[in-house]
């Protein structure tokens, strides 16, 4: 297991000690590292994803080598929207920022991408109001009723909903995860090779996750 102390620092207008003490201790346990390992995604998932990816599609992705992957849900444990040019935004850490679409594949095992079912225009606009929000803080109170602060599913799908295109609209949820993502209204255009189908549904790939006990736990939660 592997631990590296970072001080959160973007966290809006004046923080209470408090805030401070919360965001740092909620970053840094979810960044506790238990595997010693390269990340599953490889090369060859890149090359052919690369191709697929446009402006306005939804990245999903999982980090299952942290604790991370223990209280977030599912297959997937992050959200990003892709805006062109190599380029995504998300809410992660210190705040909404950019990340190369490349830099994901030395980081993650998982990756998914989701196609919304929506004009080009409104992939447009929502790409605009991404970029418009960059800098902003995250949100560690996971405050679904502020828009200075973001977490990563609320930061997505604010911007869709800018744009009239609710996500999830048949879900009644305040609280939505990155594996909620997978049931809303876009349309799945490409999985990483540490997946694969099984009855319909998105599993980890055995011949990837050596760990039984890391496989029932996150199959088990992506069953539900």
């Amino acid at each position: 297991m592997t631990y590296t102390h970072h001080v959160i620092r973007n966290l809006g207008k004046h923080p209470t000690i408090f805030k401070r003490i919360k965001a740092t201790a909620l970053f840094n346990i979810g960044s506790f590292r238990f595997w010693r390992r390269p990340p599953f995604l490889t090369e060859k998932d890149y090359k052919d994803s690369v191709t697929i990816i446009r402006a306005g599609d939804i990245v999903l992705v999982g980090n299952h080598h942290k604790l991370v992957a223990f209280y977030m849900r599912g297959i997937v444990t992050h959200s990003l929207l892709y805006v062109g040019n190599g380029e995504c935004i998300h809410a992660h850490g210190e705040g909404v920022e950019r990340i190369a679409y490349r830099e994901l594949f030395d980081v993650y095992d998982t990756l998914i991408v989701i196609r919304i079912n929506t004009s080009e225009d409104c992939k447009a606009r929502a790409v605009a109001w991404m970029r418009n929000k960059l800098g902003l803080p995250f949100d560690y109170d996971f405050n679904t009723s502020s828009r200075e602060e973001w977490f990563c599913t609320k930061l997505v799908c604010g911007a869709y909903h800018h744009v009239d295109t609710d996500l999830l609209p048949f879900s009644a949820k305040r609280l939505v995860f990155p594996q909620d993502l997978l049931s809303g209204i876009g349309t799945r255009v490409f999985h990483s090779e540490s997946l694969r189908e099984n009855g319909g549904k998105l599993t980890l790939n055995p011949d990837f996750y050596r760990s039984a006990l890391l496989r029932a736990v996150i199959v088990s939660e992506s069953s539900r």
